[in-house]
């Protein structure tokens, strides 16, 4: 086994990305992509959020799987944004968004349920831009890592239009 010296190793992981975690995806509007499906996850979303955008108008956007802990993210995250969007993931796995919606709302009243990935993105860009327009804002994305390939084409494609 080869000796790797301290500094590349430092070098490297300073230079390591780690998709679908607190990653910021787009910066007009600013938003985040994180993959936090469970608890733990929920958590350490927790933590960032407060760390980088304690003083920040939060817009959440989710889509989760049937067989996640939903309530449990849920009691975590819920009440830490200014309003969340559900949407149903593709997948057949995917939670009903009306269904998803309504397990929100025990933890947040502003809650809007636009069922596709796309219509929400659209309702939480227009939240960011009108809503919001004179504050710091920000949309974070979470509840899963599949549907992190089409929020990226999503905001690529808003990007060269």
């Amino acid at each position: 086994i080869k000796k790797v010296e301290e500094k590349s190793l430092i070098k490297g992981l300073s230079l390591a990305k780690w998709h679908g975690r607190f990653e910021i995806i787009s910066e007009e509007p600013l938003v985040y992509a994180d993959g936090a499906h469970n608890k733990d996850a929920a958590y350490r979303l927790r933590e960032c959020i407060g760390l980088y955008l304690k003083n920040y108008r939060l817009i959440g956007v989710t889509g989760m799987f049937k067989d996640k802990d939903i309530d449990g993210v849920a009691s975590i995250l819920g009440s830490e944004f200014n309003y969340i969007i559900t949407f149903s993931p593709t997948e057949k796995r995917g939670k009903d968004s009306s269904e998803l919606a309504q397990i929100y709302r025990k933890y947040n009243t502003n809650i809007i349920n636009d069922g596709n990935l796309q219509k929400a993105l659209a309702t939480a860009i227009s939240l960011a831009s009108n809503k919001y327009k004179n504050e710091n804002s920000a949309i974070i994305c979470f509840g899963s890592l599949s549907f992190m390939k089409q929020l990226y084409s999503y905001f690529y494609n808003r990007a060269i239009k």
